[in-house]
């Protein structure tokens, strides 16, 4: 009598899950597609690997996105190529972090996760800068519009070449916005060559 309970909640629990696909390379190019997918404990997604270049599908943390993950529940699909597929169950609803383990794929570019954060500093596109070598550089602007009201909007960009050309592109992206902005920019002085800003 347990036993038919236990098999009818397992089946009942496996027909709610989704099945979700993600494509590991497209062509020629370092991606997984889509990069972010949201997902259920229980739901499966399933790697395809549609091309001729190796790929895999390695679990990381948003810390070290190019090393695979020293939690013992951490996945590896393996190396594989076209007609290669893998399967992973999610377990819970915290963000999973993907990329892949080839050599020089994870650094151009290619990740991936399943429930990131939307917002904060630990988001999809800081954990892309991170895994490119670079980091993600955060620009907040508060704009007052015409009926009293004010709108708050950031955007995360990867700058891999330096503190100062990522905030000087933020600085000049300002001047676009037509309304009043407050923006706090924080560089140390040899990011600027010696010169303060105040």
């Amino acid at each position: 009598m347990i036993r038919s309970i236990l098999a009818a909640l397992v089946a009942a629990s496996g027909a709610l899950a989704a099945s979700i696909t993600v494509q590991a390379g497209v062509g020629t190019s370092l991606i997984f597609s889509p990069d972010t997918v949201t997902a259920s404990p229980g739901d499966t997604i399933v790697f395809n690997f549609g091309t001729s270049i190796p790929h895999t599908a390695t679990q990381s943390t948003f810390d070290d996105p190019c090393t695979k993950s020293t939690n013992s529940s951490a996945f590896d699909s393996g190396t594989k190529q076209k007609g290669g597929t893998f399967t992973y169950t999610v377990l819970d609803s915290e963000p999973v972090w993907i990329y892949c383990a080839v050599s020089g794929h994870c650094k151009g570019g290619m990740v991936a996760a399943i429930n990131p954060p939307t917002n904060g500093s630990q988001t999809f596109s800081a954990f892309q800068a991170k895994a490119q070598g670079g980091t993600a550089v955060t620009t907040t602007t508060t704009t007052t519009t015409g009926s009293g009201g004010s709108s708050t909007t950031g955007s995360a960009k990867p700058s891999s070449t330096s503190t100062k050309g990522a905030a000087m592109r933020s600085i000049s992206s300002l001047s676009s916005l037509g309304s009043m902005a407050i923006v706090m920019v924080m560089l140390s002085p040899i990011a600027l060559g010696g010169a303060v800003l105040i």
